[in-house]
């Protein structure tokens, strides 16, 4: 199995270093094989130098620059580069736990009905304005065409059939109209597995 992890980013370099820092202090388990997928959405600042410092470092970094302004863009342009079974999102201001890809990848391996999967995002720091964040420790699942509106962005993993299913995306509310194949299972993951939100901006994206 290739987990495809997909980070948009524009202007962020300190919180971006961070993140891809942290995304490999990861255990990386065996059992899969995974790409980290960072799209550059026109930057100015010093994204591109922190990038290319980390595919010196790491293999299966790639970079793809959209010139067009918007989430919407940026994430269409990782998908259609994107090689992997399962497709994992999440942003350039987080903080992976240790074994975050090795819980999806062991979710999605032991349920072939799962398409899409969330899980627990916490604040880092106090200071942080709690928004876009997911605390429970409830473990919930949804059956189509039930919604999962509880999955943010930060951490949500699809497989690739539920998500991708024609040339052509739309994805500019993503986490309000997700196009799921009719059977499959949206999961809520806790475990105590989780992204950690490292913001530092007074204003949330």
């Amino acid at each position: 199995m290739l987990i495809s992890v997909l980070i948009c980013t524009r202007n962020r370099a300190s919180s971006l270093e961070i993140t891809l820092r942290e995304f490999y202090r990861q255990q990386f388990s065996p059992g899969y094989d995974h790409e980290l997928i960072v799209v550059d959405n026109a930057s100015t600042d010093a994204t591109a130098a922190v990038i290319a410092a980390c595919a010196a470092k790491h293999s299966g970094v790639r970079t793809v620059v959209e010139a067009r302004l918007g989430l919407s863009h940026a994430r269409n342009a990782a998908l259609a580069v994107a090689r992997g079974d399962i497709l994992v999102f999440t942003d350039d201001d987080v903080r992976p736990s240790p074994d975050w890809l090795d819980e999806i990848h062991r979710e999605f391996a032991c349920d072939p009905l799962l398409g899409l999967l969330g899980g627990r995002v916490l604040l880092a720091h106090e200071r942080l304005q709690p928004v876009s964040y997911q605390p429970s420790t409830e473990r919930r699942e949804f059956v189509f065409p039930a919604s999962g509106s509880f999955v943010i962005g930060a951490s949500m993993a699809f497989r690739r059939e539920v998500l991708i299913r024609r040339s052509t995306f739309r994805l500019e509310a993503i986490e309000r109209r997700l196009e799921i194949l009719e059977g499959y299972l949206i999961a809520y993951l806790n475990l105590d597995k989780l992204i950690k939100i490292i913001r530092e901006e007074d204003e949330p994206k």
